[in-house]
């Protein structure tokens, strides 16, 4: 795991952070931001939190124009990764912009739980190799970033039936991530913010065949 803290300068975090505040992004509204492929024994069946989304980049491919917005903070994201056990550059899979938001009122009677649903942002089914998760957090807010010891292992094999964290990290303004993508991870709602801007930056050690 590498955690880098003041990973911008503080201009060019302000830069992004005035982008995605701006009245004019395109934020999406999601009714349920945790949706895994699979219930968890642990969670409610009826637990939702909702948000804001936009997917710019995904599966290899441009989605949105306000991939403009990200292009050089991508390459600077890159300049951080280690290397690629495959011998060259790692390939960029998707880029994320999450809005998170306080627990909603319908999830009150959950506040107990300490994280949203585990997941992790690729199948194993075509994605066999190397994959790394990057977050970069944009403003001042709560809600840690839970990352847990089990890992997704290649198909066939089942999800875990439980989770145990491995480490939970702090979501400082302008800090950058970079983990293993195959540690089951999750977020959590911010409760003295009213808001919890993540970048979610995922890379594949080559390029697969999705379809």
């Amino acid at each position: 795991m590498i955690e880098i803290n003041n990973f911008l300068s503080d201009r060019l975090n302000r830069h992004y952070e005035n982008i995605l505040f701006h009245g004019e992004f395109p934020w999406y509204y999601a009714d349920n931001i945790t949706n895994s492929p699979t219930h968890f024994n642990s969670y409610p069946i009826d637990y939702k939190q909702y948000g804001f989304h936009h997917t710019c980049f995904m599966e290899y491919e441009s989605r949105s124009s306000t991939l403009s917005y990200f292009t050089h903070l991508v390459e600077l994201v890159k300049d951080q990764l280690p290397e690629n056990p495959e011998g060259h550059d790692w390939e960029l899979f998707r880029v994320r912009c999450g809005f998170n938001l306080p627990l909603s009122p319908v999830n009150k009677r959950y506040a107990s739980l300490d994280h949203n649903q585990p997941h992790v942002d690729h199948d194993n089914i075509v994605v066999t190799g190397k994959t790394l998760t990057c977050l970069y957090y944009v403003n001042d807010t709560d809600g840690d970033t839970f990352i847990f010891n089990e890992k997704l292992k290649p198909a066939p094999s089942s999800w875990p039936a439980k989770f145990t964290v491995k480490t939970r990290v702090n979501p400082s303004r302008n800090k950058l991530l970079i983990f293993d993508g195959d540690h089951f991870h999750a977020s959590s709602s911010p409760t003295e913010y009213e808001s919890r801007l993540v970048l979610t930056f995922n890379f594949h050690d080559r390029r697969y065949q999705l379809s």
